[in-house]
């Protein structure tokens, strides 16, 4: 796997960029148990980055010089290391590194202005809370929270945690919303309809 992924970094293997070199990096899918199944933890980027500001991605990053610790060819290692990091760092969650399974490796397409070879790695979330950074992830959201927007029409503010109310999303008109939810909501705005968390 080591070779593998020192091609790509190098333009060596057949389809690598020709210019710039991928970075080795690490990516983690943290999971946990809910309620209707598992739920996974999303990041929105900060939109004031540059490479893909905004974007909905899972905790991860660069592989860094120390996450290579004692072992400096230890590839994989290093790799969880910096999967574990990571999640602290941009998410706030404790990861156990050993609890981590190896899922793929991709490597950014040529033409990119910056590349990365990463090491997808899924596991579960071992402790801590989770909070945007603040710097790199403005965001977080479970998938729930985005299943609940597609299934009832509404929105879940920042840093929304299950079971706290939702905002009736605005496409809704107020004689749908009655249909929908006809014990009624809360309106401390007119533009801003409150209701508790749908089942």
């Amino acid at each position: 796997m080591n070779n593998w992924i020192e091609r790509r970094r190098t333009g060596e293997a057949p389809g690598a960029a020709n210019g710039v070199d991928a970075a080795p990096a690490a990516t983690v899918v943290l999971l946990r148990d809910g309620s209707a199944g598992l739920e996974v933890l999303l990041a929105r980027r900060s939109s004031k980055l540059a490479f893909h500001g905004g974007a909905w991605v899972f905790p991860g990053g660069r592989i860094d010089p120390g996450d290579y610790g004692d072992a400096p060819d230890d590839l994989p290692r290093a790799a969880r290391r910096a999967a574990v990091r990571e999640a602290k760092e941009e998410a706030g969650v404790d990861v156990d590194a050993e609890a981590l399974v190896h899922l793929s490796n991709w490597t950014t397409p040529e033409g990119s202005p910056k590349r990365f070879a990463t090491w997808f790695f899924v596991g579960p979330v071992a402790g801590g809370a989770e909070v945007a950074d603040g710097a790199e992830t403005e965001v977080l959201r479970l998938l729930e929270s985005c299943q609940l927007t597609a299934k009832h029409q509404v929105a879940t503010p920042v840093n929304w945690k299950k079971g706290e109310d939702v905002i009736i999303v605005p496409a809704v008109s107020d004689e749908q919303a009655k249909a929908k939810y006809p014990s009624g909501w809360k309106a401390p705005k007119p533009y801003l309809r409150i209701v508790p968390m749908p089942e």
